[in-house]
Order: structure tokens, then sequence, then C-alpha cells
């Protein structure tokens, strides 16, 4: 009995590690995949940050349901923006269709509303983990932590959503080809707050996610202090860039982290206080955004 229980435990051991090993070589390939793409970053480093998943549930505690919260008023912003456009171009109710034509009304509603509709955002968070974003590190971890929830809900792919944490490295919270799971979510509960901020380059490592993709709407969405700072420079090579991406066809938004400081850097920004400026503002501006962009 006793032999059989070892051979189980070795058997359950020789699991762990080969598991371990797997991840380990898929999180390379990932890595390289990004550095291969980003060839003039002036990064100092392009990696996956140490694991905390225990901090992200204490860091998630101070936002309670607010991810939530901001999921649904994302979702009623984006029914809102589709809602004209879904009467044009939804699908089809033909028993609406044909009692409209037999009574000759001049009803439009006779459309049944796509839900691919909502598979139409591409969406990049990028995370601002310098230093100075690390005075109130908890509470910024968990305001990160709120969006990156509802980001991940909403965007229903997974290869349409991305996650980097910035300084003066680039951190991969979450590739294209990962789901939102508990790595990913200690990856954000363990991402070191330190260094200064390009933020220049972390748009890059977005674009670069973004430019392959086929959504109507890509989104760079920034939460910072709203400081670049690093290298000669810096506030000029963000203005190019953010022209560049903007003129490639994203959106970039900018979310300041108790400031409002992201409106000289963003065409679209807002300011967050609060909770309830978490829940409110990014929803407001993510709706505004997304409609001035369709025209």
């Amino acid at each position: 009995m006793s032999s059989t229980w070892i051979r189980s435990e070795e058997v359950a051991g020789v699991q762990v590690f080969s598991n371990s090993k797997i991840e380990k070589e898929k999180e390379e390939k990932i890595l390289a995949r990004i550095k291969e793409g980003l060839p003039d970053t002036r990064f100092r480093s392009i990696e996956m940050p140490p694991e905390d998943y225990h901090e992200y549930l204490r860091a998630k505690d101070i936002v309670g349901g607010s991810s939530r919260r901001l999921l649904n008023n994302i979702m009623q912003a984006s029914n809102l923006e589709f809602e004209d456009i879904r009467k044009k171009f939804g699908v089809l109710d033909l028993a609406d269709a044909v009692q409209v034509v037999a009574s000759k009304s001049d009803r439009s509603d006779v459309f049944q509303r796509d839900e691919l509709m909502k598979q139409s955002f591409a969406i990049v968070v990028l995370i601002d983990v310098s230093r100075s974003m690390g005075t109130a590190e908890r509470e910024n971890r968990a305001r990160a932590i709120c969006v990156a929830d509802a980001v991940a809900t909403f965007v229903t792919e997974n290869a349409s959503c991305a996650m980097y944490g910035f300084s003066d490295r680039l951190y991969v919270l979450k590739d294209g080809s990962e789901a939102f799971s508990k790595s990913v979510r200690a990856r954000i509960g363990g991402v070191p707050f330190d260094g200064t901020t390009y933020m220049p380059d972390a748009l890059m490592a977005a674009a670069e996610f973004l430019k392959g993709k086929a959504e109507e709407q890509r989104i760079i969405l920034v939460i910072s202090d709203g400081y670049p700072y690093g290298y000669e420079g810096i506030y000029e090579t963000l203005e190019e860039n953010n022209l560049t991406y903007m003129g490639g066809g994203m959106i970039l938004i900018g979310i300041g982290v108790d400031t409002e400081r992201m409106g000289e850097h963003f065409r679209y920004s807002a300011g967050v206080y609060s909770q309830k400026d978490l829940i409110n503002n990014i929803s407001r501006i993510f709706l505004r955004a997304s409609m001035s962009e369709l025209g």
C-alpha cells in the first residue's frame, strides 16, 4: 500500500514538473515573438513579471464589484453606440419584417441584435507600473485590476485582447494567445512598480499587437499618472507615435490616475480619482471615443 502511494506521489510530481516546463516554454515563445516585433525598443527588458495571486486578490478586494459595474457600463455604452448601426446592418427578423410589410408601417426595428458586433473590438490595456505609480501601489494595482477584468470579459475573443505593464521595462501580463487565467491574474498581482516611464515604447508594443487585427475598433487604453520620463525627447516621441497610430486607425484613450494630465497626451482622456470615477468616467470616454471614430 505504501509503495503504491509513493509511486502515485512520484507520478504527480513528474506531471507538475512537465506542466511547469510546458508553461515556461510557452512563455519563452511569447516573449521571443514580441521581441522580434519590437527591434527598436528602448525597453531595458521584455519579460513576464513574477506571479502573486494573493496580492491580486488583496488588491481586487479594494474595488469589490467595480469590475462588474464597469463592464455593465461599457456594454451599455457599446449597445447605445451600435443602436443605429444594427438597425441598418443587423440580422433581419423575418416575422417582424412580414408584419411591417403587411401593415405598411414605417418601423425600422426589424433586425435582431447581432451579438458579433460586441466582438468587433480589439483592445490593449497598458498599465503604468513605474516608480511614481508605486506611491499608492495597492490602490493603483486595484484600479488596473478593475479595468483589466472588465476589458477581458468585454472582449470575448482572447486573441483580441492583450495587457502590458510598463516602466522602463515591458511586462507581458496577458498575450493574445492566452485566456484571462489565474496565471494572468497572478502576473497583475506580482508586477513590480519601479523604474521610469517609457510610455511611447509601450504604445509601440500595443500598436504592434493591434496592427494585424481586423476588428472595426482597435483601442489602446493607457492607465498612468501622465508623466513620461526616461530618455531625451520622450515627449516628442510620444506625440509622433500618437499621430502615427491614430493615422493608422487606432483609438488611443488615456486614463489619468488622480490627474487630468493624460489630456495633454491623448485626444480622448479621463481623470480617475475614485471608484465612482473609475466606473463612470472610463465608460463615458470609451463611448465618446468609439462614437467619434465611427464618425
